[in-house]
């Protein structure tokens, strides 16, 4: 995470590590990292946020917030460690942070690591809050001691800063503004600075963000307010004097800076009309911001165009800097990618990837690879920066003492198939053989299939839960034991100007988590609209 590089207003920035760290038990000896299992933190355990330090090493943080049936009021977070670009991952120590309340994008946390060792945690990002520092992993915590209210956070090498104001109330008439710089692994600062009185970083604004560029240069937003618009300011020498920079955002608001080098910069403007939608627009320095040129107009959410808001798009660069990513939060949802700085954009098709305002944050790693992290749990992962898979689900572990259902101890039946408006309806039969329980989790994902090589057709069966609601776990029991999922399968009309160009369905493949993976032939196949073709399963019972 070395380099020139912007960060982003509210990406959850993940940490650097070592392969087979330790922790340390209750008798004070050290032992490797548990595996992260699909119940290590309930049963709505998942990855709320990942970055890379290398190819293949990553670090995240896990919890049981938001689909979790846990009966208290709030969860913990967690530290874990990858070494294999996100196939796998490992459950570290609790980090020191007021534990998630409630569902939503809001709750994670701030993760940046600047060695395997030295690490800083912050509540939940643009409100402020403590900035944790850790010099060895994670077993122990410092809070970073910075006069005023936490407001803003980056990196920059082995230098932290750290934006604070003395007020909560961002239009309090006495509230004044810092930076502080700190050594890494330090939580007393080194130096620390006024911002111009014009610079508001109190909590209550929208999003202030910092923008690292080095260990001295620092672009600071001040948060967005309906009243007045937002500052930028830069300083080269750690604080000691700004200068104001041009804002060509207009009546629009910044959204955020990105700074490939110290004097080339990318603003996005954005502003919001509700539902995470409104105008915005795209700009280039080339000046350290003297002077600014158009990349996108000031237009209205078009598909393609990455304008949508402070908390529903986040841009990042590859790690060659030639690929520009979007993570959106509008009710569409997805992802979007430029390979020509911005000026034109590609929408990521997989509906899978495209979560209806659910997007969570991306990390990057080497050249041209990134891992995508939703809100739910769901990861993808691109190789070259445009072609993405999904990454297996987290390892099943125990529910109550019984292991996953698979196909060596359960067989799978199909029942029930119906006509139903605009395609079919059909049941899926789970029953248990083996002489112990077992259990199925959540919704599966459902992909069809046809001939004998099991040629996929359509795509995946989305995503369906309720960020509020626990994901379901069913036990079987032994000998007989039976659960049953509910299968749509939708083949919409044909418009004029597209016939419909029937495709045989053969099977379909149904898909818990590793190791819980089931093939189903239809007895009667099913021939369907090949555009738009989709399946979607409902809730195991």
């Amino acid at each position: 995470m070395g380099g020139v590089g912007a960060r982003m207003l509210f990406s959850v920035v993940v940490i650097a590590g070592l392969v087979g760290l330790e922790v340390s038990s209750a008798g004070g000896e050290a032992r490797p990292w548990p595996l992260l299992t699909n119940v290590s933190l309930g049963t709505g355990t998942q990855i709320d946020a990942i970055d890379f330090v290398s190819p293949s090493l990553g670090y995240g943080i896990a919890s049981n917030s938001y689909e979790g049936s846990s009966r208290r009021a709030s969860e913990p977070f967690y530290l874990i460690s990858t070494t294999d670009r996100g196939t796998r991952w490992r459950l570290g120590n609790r980090v020191p942070l007021p534990p998630a309340k409630g569902a939503g994008p809001y709750q994670i946390p701030l993760v940046d690591f600047v060695s395997p060792s030295i690490g800083y945690v912050g509540e939940v990002a643009g409100v402020g809050g403590d900035l944790q520092v850790t010099t060895d992993a994670g077993a122990h915590w410092a809070t970073v001691r910075a006069p005023g209210v936490d407001a803003a956070f980056a990196l920059s090498g082995a230098t932290a800063a750290l934006v604070t104001s003395s007020c909560r109330n961002a239009e309090g008439p006495n509230c004044s503004t810092r930076l502080s710089l700190f050594h890494a692994g330090s939580a007393t600062p080194y130096a620390s600075h006024r911002l111009p009185r014009s610079a508001s970083g109190a909590v209550s604004s929208l999003y202030p963000a910092l923008t690292a560029i080095s260990a001295t240069t620092y672009v600071f937003v001040g948060g967005q307010s309906y009243r007045r618009p937002p500052t930028i300011l830069e300083t080269a020498d750690g604080g000691a004097t700004w200068r104001r920079v041009p804002d060509p955002c207009g009546p629009v608001h910044v959204n955020q800076l990105l700074a490939e080098s110290t004097s080339r910069w990318l603003l996005a403007c954005w502003q919001d009309e509700g539902m995470s939608q409104g105008p915005g627009s795209l700009w280039l320095t080339t000046s350290g911001g003297a002077h600014w040129s158009s990349i996108r107009d000031t237009t209205h959410l078009i598909p393609g165009l990455t304008n949508v808001g402070v908390d529903a798009s986040v841009l990042s660069f590859s790690g060659d800097h030639r690929i520009l990513y979007g993570t959106v939060f509008s009710p569409a949802g997805g992802l979007e990618y430029s390979v020509d700085g911005g000026r034109t954009w590609t929408f990521e098709p997989d509906p899978d990837m495209n979560d209806g305002g659910a997007a969570e944050s991306l990390a990057t790693f080497g050249p041209s690879g990134a891992v995508l992290d939703e809100l739910h749990g769901e990861m993808f992962r691109t190789r070259n920066g445009t072609s993405w898979a999904a990454l297996p689900g987290l390892v099943p572990g125990r529910y109550r003492g019984d292991p996953v259902c698979t196909a060596s101890t359960a067989s799978i039946s199909a029942s029930r198939r119906a006509r139903d408006v605009g395609g079919w309806r059909e049941s899926l039969v789970f029953t248990n053989h083996s002489a112990h329980a077992c259990y199925l989790y959540g919704v599966p994902e459902l992909q069809m299939v046809k001939g004998p090589t099991r040629t996929t057709v359509g795509w995946p069966s989305p995503y369906v839960g309720s960020y509020s609601t626990a994901t379901r776990y069913v036990t079987l029991p032994a000998r007989g034991g039976r659960a049953t999922v509910k299968v749509q399968f939708f083949s919409p009309s044909p418009s004029p100007s597209s016939p419909c160009h029937k495709t045989t369905v053969t099977g379909v493949t149904v898909a818990f988590g590793p190791g819980a993976v089931f093939y189903q032939p239809l007895v009667r196949h099913l021939a369907l609209c090949a555009q738009g073709l989709t399946v979607q399963a409902f809730e195991v019972r």
